[in-house]
């Protein structure tokens, strides 16, 4: 008993000591977002943008490279989520979720296998991606509306730089912020194509993004109505809406079996464990138990995979 104290003592202490840390590093973060959005209003910065995230180029951070292949979709889903949540934060918070769910398996297994908790670590990368993923949907949202303002503009006689700062004075975040951020850039210099080449990259798994960067630029290139293309993107992607609404309309049944079928392995495995942990050993200490136990759980994760397969259709 007096271990398992001991390891509770030790997990609270490290709990503390890197939350802390990640107090630290946002508090030092916060100071350096209010510098750099004092040189954006010296610089005429706009009011609706982000002034701290419309200096900052798109680049890679040391913790990234270090960590290879997975760093660099890392800090593409951190970018797409918006480049709020620093790298080292990041990392942080991955570190306490995986003491915290090492710690709860312990007091519920009494086990080895407590180590499975570490697996409680991807949670905050889940949650980040799942944050970027609804960015990235709000932003194809907004996105036919501000063709509409961008030929608009168009036909008024401004530029595509300056119908696209237009838009961000108008369109609510987070489109505003990415298409100051354009703006901002090619204001202080850089090349109008760079900038979009920089919109595209903040936003990887934006298609509708990349659809009407690539329309500008190639019309840039061989000329024509760039009236007219915006305006067939905008139709474009509010069809693309239209089916999807169908689609989610026709397979909300299968959809919510799914959740059902889904879940119920999982919440009956929860009460078990809190109400008759012993009942499960056998699963665990038990060779052939081990054996079931992998098959349960590679059966499981077949089955959400064909479930999700039929509650999609590719739009």
């Amino acid at each position: 008993m007096q271990t398992w104290i001991l390891v509770l003592l030790l997990a609270c202490v490290a709990v503390a000591v890197v939350a802390a840390a990640q107090g630290a590093l946002e508090f030092f973060r916060t100071r350096e977002d209010e510098r750099l959005r004092g040189i954006a209003r010296r610089l005429g910065s706009l009011e609706k943008g982000d002034g701290a995230q419309s200096l900052s180029l798109v680049r890679q951070q040391g913790i990234a490279r270090h960590l290879g292949r997975f760093g660099e979709w890392l800090e593409a889903q951190r970018t797409q989520a918006g480049g709020r949540t620093s790298m080292r934060s990041l990392l942080l918070q991955s570190l306490v979720a995986g003491i915290i769910g090492v710690v709860v398996l312990a007091f519920l297994l009494r086990s080895p296998l407590a180590i499975l908790g570490l697996g409680f670590a991807t949670l905050p990368i889940a949650f980040l991606v799942n944050q970027g993923q609804r960015r990235s949907r709000k932003i194809s949202e907004q996105l036919p509306d501000a063709m509409d303002l961008v030929g608009r503009s168009l036909q008024a006689g401004h530029g595509i730089s300056e119908s696209m700062r237009a838009c961000a004075m108008e369109t609510p975040p987070p489109l505003a912020h990415e298409f100051g951020r354009v703006w901002e850039e090619h204001n202080l210099g850089l090349d109008f194509r760079d900038s979009l080449d920089h919109l595209v990259q903040r936003n990887p798994g934006n298609f509708d993004l990349r659809l009407f960067a690539g329309s500008v630029l190639l019309q840039r290139e061989t000329g024509g109505n760039l009236v007219e293309i915006v305006e067939n993107i905008a139709n474009t992607i509010r069809g693309r809406f239209t089916l999807e609404a169908k689609v989610g309309a026709l397979t909300s049944e299968a959809r919510f079996s799914a959740m059902i079928l889904g879940g119920l392995p999982l919440f009956v495995a929860a009460a078990i464990l809190t109400l008759r942990p012993s009942y499960m050993q056998p699963l665990v200490i038990d060779p052939f138990g081990r054996w079931m136990l992998g098959y349960a759980l590679l059966s499981y994760l077949l089955g959400a995979l064909v479930l999700r397969r039929l509650a999609q259709i590719r739009t």
